[in-house]
């Protein structure tokens, strides 16, 4: 019996460390560090979470790092009572870069042009491409996969 129970707990051990790598949850810190800063309206450190040569894809567009943090900013403006959380589905590890499966689900108010406030949600599935640069994981590329958002309920 006890010969197969240490075989049993190193499989258990195994599977357990395989779906909570290091990477993960280095890299689910800096999801929720970055939103936590776009909450907080915090976009110097929305900014450093990406490297100076981040791109966004989304819809057959490609944007620059700097028109994201314009583009979040000028959203944010718009928005109150804002819950935003990233959840990672997986990760694919390769030397210092890391693919990572993510679903983001943001919800809150925003305000429409004639002052009336409308619930707002967004699902949004991307794939992103994180690198290693020194001790620290960046985004270097994110790209939508797939994306919905509702006003008031529709």
């Amino acid at each position: 019996m006890k010969r197969l129970a240490y075989p049993l707990f190193a499989v258990v051990a195994a599977t357990s460390l395989a779906n909570n790598p290091p990477t993960q949850k280095a890299i689910q810190a800096e999801y929720d560090r970055m939103t936590q800063a776009f909450i907080k309206k915090d976009f110097a450190t929305f900014k450093t979470i990406m490297t100076d040569d981040f791109t966004a894809t989304a819809q057959g567009k490609t944007v620059n790092r700097d028109h994201v943090v314009k583009d979040f900013q000028g959203m944010r403006g718009h928005f109150s009572n804002i819950k935003w959380a990233k959840k990672i589905l997986s990760v694919k590890e390769t030397g210092s870069s890391a693919e990572v499966s993510v679903v983001g689900n943001m919800s809150g108010s925003l305000e429409s042009p004639d002052k009336k406030s409308h619930a707002f949600t967004l699902k949004a599935e991307t794939i992103d491409t994180w690198i290693k640069v020194g001790k620290d994981w960046k985004l270097q590329k994110s790209v939508t996969s797939k994306i919905t958002t509702s006003f008031d309920g529709k």
